[in-house]
This record gives structure tokens, C-alpha cells and sequence, in this order.
């Protein structure tokens, strides 16, 4: 019972071109069953530059290197180390939603807003938007700048394919931000969103208008 909770630090050495991941994971305890064993979990990723493009994920010098791998995380922690990784790289995690896991990846809101640009995989890109947007909702930010940006680029694409744009300007419902933050005045978060919401209508009503 549960789902498990997934958290990866990283360390890049740049003088050694070396990427370490270590990669934990935990189920809290439930009624009945207080502590739990590992699981396999599926975890599907990919490196990116600061380009968008595919880093290499070569597990030796001489291995020629993939451009995704997925592990099967099967231990409470388990470490990956990646060589020749020329920069320090914007890792995806999760490609394909491979695990139906709470991901902490540690990434940065900059980290974030380019995966949401550049990741090669549907799943990624609307991840990261979807963090970007709960950040923000979740202290109903006036001016949510980050997001506003990074839907402003998914509206650019949204001749190409307008069924996924439109799933990525879809904000994290308030249901989902309530599990985020039980503790919450319900009214309050409900007010914090719908001020994200008018932002962001604000700010891209031009082409929104263009693609409606």
C-alpha cells in the first residue's frame, strides 16, 4: 500500500566529465504496515544539454553511450555514474510517466522551464510545466513570470500539435494542489490559482487569441 516516493541528487564534476545520480526510494509507512521493503520501479531518463540536445549516457570510457536508459530500481538506494558529459547536463526523469511514483529530482525552476522547451519527450515537457504551475499556485504568485514564459513557448508549437498544447496550458487542479498542501486554507488556495490563472490570461491573451 502507498506510493512510493522517489528522490535523486546529482553531482557533476566538470573537470572529470563525470555525472554521479544516486537514486532513493521510500514508501511511507500506511495503517497496518509500517515499514515497507523496496519495489521495482521503472525509471526512464534521458540527458540534456544546454541546446536541448541529447547528452550521451555512456556507462564507461569506452562505452559508445545511449541517448535514454531506464533503470529498474530495485534497492532503497542505487548509484549511476555517467562518463564523458562534456556539461552540466538537465536530466529528465520519468520519460513515458514509467513509474507511477512521487519524483523529487531536485531541479530548478531554470532546470524545469527548459525541460518544458527542449525535452524530447511528451511526457517530460508537460511535467515540468506542470511543476512550474504548482510552484506557483501553491503561493498564488501575481506575476508567475517562469510560467508565463514557458507557456508563451508551448503556444508558439500549438499549430503542430494543438491537443497536446492544450493540455499543457491546463493548471493543476485544485484537488491536486490540495494533496500537495493539506494543511491549506482551501478558499485561499482556491483564490491563489485563480490568480495565477488571471495572470496568465493577462499575459497571453494576444496568442491565445491567435490560436483560438
Amino acid at each position: 500500500a502507498g506510493t512510493p516516493h522517489v528522490t535523486i541528487a546529482r553531482h557533476y564534476d566538470p573537470a572529470a566529465k563525470l555525472l554521479t545520480l544516486v537514486i532513493r526510494q521510500h514508501t511511507p509507512p500506511t495503517a497496518g504496515q509500517a515499514e515497507k521493503s523496496p519495489v521495482p520501479i521503472p525509471i526512464r531518463f534521458g540527458l540534456l544539454d544546454r541546446h536541448g540536445g541529447a547528452i550521451a549516457l555512456k556507462s564507461g570510457p569506452k562505452d559508445p553511450g545511449v541517448p535514454e536508459q531506464t533503470l529498474i530500481l530495485t534497492e532503497a538506494a542505487q548509484t549511476l555514474v555517467f562518463h564523458d558529459v562534456a556539461q552540466d547536463p538537465v536530466p529528465s526523469f520519468l520519460r513515458g510517466f514509467s513509474a507511477p511514483v512521487v519524483l523529487d529530482a531536485g531541479l530548478s525552476e531554470a532546470e524545469l522551464a527548459h525541460l518544458a522547451a527542449h525535452d524530447c519527450d511528451p511526457f517530460g515537457r508537460w511535467e515540468a510545466l506542470q511543476a512550474i504551475a504548482r510552484s506557483a499556485c501553491l503561493v498564488g504568485d501575481t506575476h508567475p513570470s517562469a510560467l508565463i514564459a514557458a507557456l508563451a513557448r508551448a503556444l508558439e508549437q500549438a499549430q503542430s500539435d494543438a491537443a497536446f498544447t492544450a493540455l499543457l496550458l491546463r493548471l493543476p487542479a485544485w484537488p491536486e494542489l490540495i494533496q500537495l498542501r493539506p494543511d491549506a486554507d482551501p478558499e485561499a488556495l482556491h483564490r491563489a490559482r485563480a490568480q495565477v490563472r488571471h495572470a496568465v490570461a493577462v499575459a497571453l491573451c494576444e496568442p491565445l487569441d491567435l490560436v483560438i
